[in-house]
């Protein structure tokens, strides 16, 4: 089997795990760790073992951020253990400039589409609430109540971010 072979596969196979895991979430609001922890052992095995020092470095800070992202409450655990997972697939610069640049984008457009839902009054309220209160993060009652399933937004920045990279 040739080199591009192996390479589209592995792409294909990454495009299915990360379409299952926006489907799973998007349906039950969770992401089971039987979907995220073995490419995260696998993945993290290859990167630390095989990968360049760079690679090892790049992952385990990323990891880092993660793991202090969930304990923020700005994410829950199975977001981001996809992104740790992700990550340690490709623990590379530019995999991680892409994925950012596409979530970004993404991003922006779903916060734009929420606010135009809401009157100014609203929002001002609510904002000045949170400052007056110096609740600037959400606390883990708020994020299980009110967070939004938005793991297909990785996804898609991870796909999108997988066959760019040629």
């Amino acid at each position: 089997m040739s080199s591009l072979t192996l390479t589209i596969l592995l792409k294909l196979a990454v495009t299915a795990w990360l379409a299952i895991v926006a489907v799973w979430d998007s349906r039950t609001g969770l992401i089971p760790n039987w979907l995220t922890l073995p490419v995260i052992v696998v993945g993290g095995a290859l990167s630390l073992y095989a990968g360049p020092m760079e690679a090892r470095v790049l992952m385990l800070l990323c990891w880092a951020v993660l793991l202090l992202v969930w304990r923020l409450y700005i994410f829950r655990g199975g977001d981001a253990k996809l992104l740790m997972g992700l990550f340690a697939l490709f623990p590379r610069s530019n995999f991680i400039l892409i994925f950012c640049i596409v979530l970004f984008l993404v991003t922006l457009g779903l916060v734009i589409a929420d606010l135009r839902r809401q009157r100014p009054e609203e929002l001002r309220h609510k904002l000045a609430a949170r400052l007056g209160a110096r609740q600037f993060l959400p606390s883990s009652e708020e994020l299980e109540r009110r967070g939004k399933h938005y793991a297909w937004t990785f996804s898609l920045a991870g796909v999108v971010a997988l066959w760019l990279l040629g």
